[in-house]
């Protein structure tokens, strides 16, 4: 396994987060007042939501349900002792960084970005690289220290964020970000492989929890750049273009990988249909919510015949959506028919990917 210096590592995944937020700052203090820039966190939970010891809805941390080893017995097979050779990370300082991360009502971790802040804080703490011996034995302690699926899970993402560390440094050093808005294509490519590259290690479902409000920003930011540095439109035209990629982020089509394909198209006009309704901003966050879900799960299938297969049932689910949402029933029972179409639908892999981006 590579040897990198994940210290520097951690620093410069946290000053690109700065600088974003630096960026995004100025972009809200140039926007009229008249129309509020609208972030992606219009339907995604801050992170002081889950930032205390119990979690949401009463649910337990890490921090609660920690195993701390008793010093006062001896090691047995269950739990053997620590070697005696060094490693490059404290047992103590993984736990502390992790546990402010919340398990839901079934013992799961929540994975969200106080997960993300979580691991970034427990990594950064690294006295160095690791290697497979290391980071293998760093799995065990989480395993033996967390009681049932929670360990398993916490033990699979820690591995898989920091192989995704490893590989995130190797791309930065090999396909550095351009300066803002100096070329907007190459940024563009480069968002893209960054998306794919977190996909390839923590999958679509993990990928779309952990960074997709990120991704969306940034292909907000970049388009703006287009359109600042545009010299064919008028004040006029630049204005309406802003304020309809303003519209187009709080829709979250600037959350899909294509924010101009077929589906950002059907999720936008079924988002406007349902304001020229009336509809409650709740269900708004609902709807959206579920299409950004569906597409996400539609990553899931990989082989030809899965893909086939996702397509057939998708459309029979868009068909019978179309009937329920312009049937005379109350949101409530829409949201009710709904997700018992889902239930129907889908698998339970496929739901957890649809539920990606609910709010809680």
């Amino acid at each position: 396994m590579p040897q990198a210096a994940q210290p520097k590592t951690g620093r410069r995944i946290a000053g690109g987060v700065a600088a974003l937020a630096l960026v995004a700052a100025g972009a809200w203090l140039l926007w009229p007042q008249s129309r509020q820039a609208v972030t992606p966190t219009a339907f995604l939970p801050p992170p002081e939501e889950s930032s205390a010891l119990v979690g949401r809805d009463g649910a337990r941390t890490i921090a609660e349900v920690w195993r701390w080893p008793d010093t006062t017995e001896p090691a047995t097979a269950d739990t053997p002792a620590e070697p005696e050779t060094a490693r490059p990370f404290d047992e103590d300082a993984v736990a502390q960084a992790l546990g402010n991360v919340v398990l839901d009502a079934d013992g799961r971790i929540v994975l969200d970005r106080q997960a993300l802040a979580a691991l970034e804080t427990a990594f950064n703490r690294l006295r160095g690289a690791l290697d497979a011996d290391d980071l293998a034995a760093l799995q065990d302690i989480i395993r033996r220290r967390l009681p049932g699926i929670a360990g398993e899970e916490t033990a699979t993402i820690v591995g898989n964020y920091y192989l995704y560390r490893q590989a995130l440094e190797n791309f930065e050093k090999d396909q550095p970000s351009p300066a803002a808005g100096t070329d907007p294509d190459a940024e563009q490519a480069r968002l893209q492989r960054l998306a794919a590259l977190r996909e390839e290690h923590f999958g679509p479902v993990v990928a779309a929890k952990f960074f997709a409000e990120e991704q969306a920003f940034s292909r907000y930011l970049l388009e703006r750049h287009r359109l600042q540095a545009d010299s064919s439109l008028s004040e006029q035209e630049r204005s309406d273009r802003q304020a309809q990629l303003q519209q187009e982020l709080e829709d979250g089509l600037l959350y899909l990988d294509e924010p101009t394909s077929p589906q950002a198209e059907r999720l936008s006009a079924q988002l406007r249909r349902l304001r020229e309704q009336g509809a409650s901003e709740e269900y708004l966050h609902y709807v959206r919510s579920r299409g950004l879900g569906l597409a996400t799960a539609a990553k899931l299938a990989r082989s030809d015949a899965e893909r086939q297969d996702w397509a057939l049932r998708h459309a029979r689910f868009e068909q019978e959506q179309r009937y329920i949402l312009e049937a005379g029933l109350t949101e409530a029972e829409r949201k009710a028919q709904l997700e018992a179409l889902l239930e129907r639908s889908f698998s339970p892999e496929e739901l957890e990917a649809v539920r990606a981006y609910d709010r809680d």
